[in-house]
């Protein structure tokens, strides 16, 4: 990945890629020149607007719930498993209108919508982020049918509020981390597993983009922008120790697939990542196995498989953890689901083990003092703090 512009990459290879998104459809095409590369992309965003166009030109009346759901479906390119799931969650959950003219709902009916999917919260019969889900199709079809003028301006869609701060979302994120042992484990037992075993994935590949995320606690973005010259070590003037780190001063935007030297913060200057001189040597001889040359981004390995992106870090995560499990290969204790962003929680439990104070493991993570206690800790706060001094 030498260049990285609005969605166009140069291979290796000297081919070139297309990796975007547009309006919710993933473009993706390798061709041997730009200029082919480029023209495929712009016939492409031209079928997807006439595509919607004709889609909403196609309704001589005001069209249903059903129809806009449909619609929906189209324009967001979902894949098959979304698909079913929407389609349980509208037809149990929409029945009462779905057949019925978009028009047809008011401030009065999506007020008792919005109380019927409470009351099923309140008693426990669904789970909140099964609800928020459901509250959020509702909100997205309701736009689409406003900002086509289906539906009157008179109704409130902000009525449709989402659940916030969860006990279900908190305990999530509380079990979402990797303790040093557990994560080790992990690593060595992803190591040990064959090709028939492993055949989504290369297994050092993936191990070093955990490894990457765990040792330096940054976000998937912020990772993915990240070249091999970034890795960085000098010498302390004051004891003329060695120092290794990650310079993090860029991220990679995923919907228009560029790279923007800001971060999530608005720093635009950028933050250091200290790192031990083994994990430092450690992702050198990696990348060095990989052959990956310094103005190369470190999670590109050029091959034609999927990018180490959120989706597919986690699904494999998923795909991985349960397979180790139901074979035995780690404890039950260990977490089902692992996302990208909970290596940046794996991250401080290991910093706090290193004995990093408080203050520069959050300069190092981007955070204050304040979010890396109350956020990023399983702990109790007086402990955390007890620890960091």
């Amino acid at each position: 990945m030498n260049e990285c512009i609005k969605g166009i990459f140069k291979l290796k290879n000297g081919n070139w890629k297309c990796d975007k998104i547009y309006n919710g459809v993933r473009i993706t095409k390798i061709c041997s020149t730009k200029n082919e590369i480029l023209t495929f992309l712009k016939q492409k965003i031209l079928e997807i607007d006439n595509m919607k166009n004709e889609k909403l030109d196609s309704f001589s009346k005001v069209p249903t719930l059903q129809e806009i759901f449909d619609l929906y479906k189209i324009s967001h390119n979902w894949s098959l498993n979304t698909i079913k799931k929407g389609n349980g969650y509208f037809n149990t959950y929409f029945d009462d209108f779905k057949d019925k003219p978009v028009s047809y709902i008011n401030n009065n009916i999506l007020l008792n919508w919005i109380t019927s999917i409470n009351n099923l919260v309140n008693t426990g019969k669904i789970k909140i982020e099964y609800a928020n889900k459901i509250l959020r199709l509702m909100k997205n079809l309701l736009k689409i049918a406003f900002q086509n003028g289906f539906i009157s301006h008179k109704i409130n869609i902000d009525l449709i509020n989402l659940y916030k701060n969860t006990n279900s979302i908190s305990e999530k994120i509380e079990n979402n981390y990797l303790n040093y042992d557990e994560f080790i484990l992990f690593c060595n037992e992803l190591l040990k597993l064959n090709y028939r075993e492993c055949i989504t994935m290369d297994k050092r590949e993936f191990v070093f983009v955990l490894k990457f995320l765990y040792y330096t606690g940054t976000r998937i973005n912020e990772a993915r922008a990240v070249q091999v010259k970034d890795l960085i070590t000098s010498i302390d003037k004051k004891t003329k120790n060695n120092i290794y780190y990650v310079l993090i001063n860029k991220q990679l935007d995923e919907d228009k697939n560029e790279i923007k030297y800001i971060l999530k913060n608005g720093d635009t200057i950028g933050r250091k990542v200290y790192i031990e001189s083994k994990v430092y040597n450690d992702l050198t001889n990696d990348l060095n196995y990989f052959n990956l040359k310094n103005d190369d981004f470190i999670f590109d390995f050029s091959h034609e498989n999927r990018p180490y992106n959120r989706r597919s870090i986690s699904y494999n995560m998923k795909q991985f953890i349960a397979y180790l499990k139901n074979a035995k290969r780690l404890p039950s204790s260990f977490p089902d689901y692992l996302s990208p962003h909970g290596f940046r929680r794996s991250n401080t439990l290991y910093l706090k083990q290193l004995g990093v104070s408080v203050e520069l493991a959050a300069k190092m993570q981007g955070h204050s003092v304040s979010v890396m206690l109350n956020t990023y800790s399983r702990v109790d706060k007086n402990e955390v703090t007890s620890i960091f001094k």
